[in-house]
């Protein structure tokens, strides 16, 4: 039984797996955030397991958001490695990368003139 279940599960792209556990995830992150909202405010239960239900579900909540934007990277970081993106993509990839290195040299541009600004109104280094 072990064996077939093996092999049922190595069958799948490692782009399939990833996938399927976004959608995953995603429902579980979902059902975690509604199910304590019902708890807290449409059952007949103790202030104390609202409120332990609500800390609880926060917890989830913090884990699976982890782990979906986790999964969410190596998906994104899989399929450039691989070229599984069309050639508008990896030109909107490479467009927003130009626009992150603008922004980091603009802001490496703007320190240097105030560091050099600052030098000047001392009269040089000291």
């Amino acid at each position: 039984m072990s064996e077939l279940i093996k092999a049922m599960l190595c069958r799948p792209s490692e782009r399939t797996r990833m996938e399927a556990t976004l959608t995953g995830l995603s429902v579980i992150f979902i059902t975690s955030f509604i199910t304590p909202i019902y708890i807290i405010f449409f059952t007949e239960m103790s202030t104390w397991l609202k409120v332990l239900s609500g800390l609880g579900s926060i917890g989830i909540i913090l884990f699976i958001f982890s782990n979906l934007s986790l999964t969410y990277i190596q998906l994104h970081a899989y399929k450039k490695a691989m070229g599984l993106y069309s050639p508008s993509q990896k030109l909107l990839m490479k467009l927003e990368e130009a626009k992150q290195m603008k922004i980091e040299l603009d802001r490496l541009i703007k320190e240097t003139e105030q560091v050099d600004s600052t030098k000047s109104k001392n009269g040089g280094l000291k």
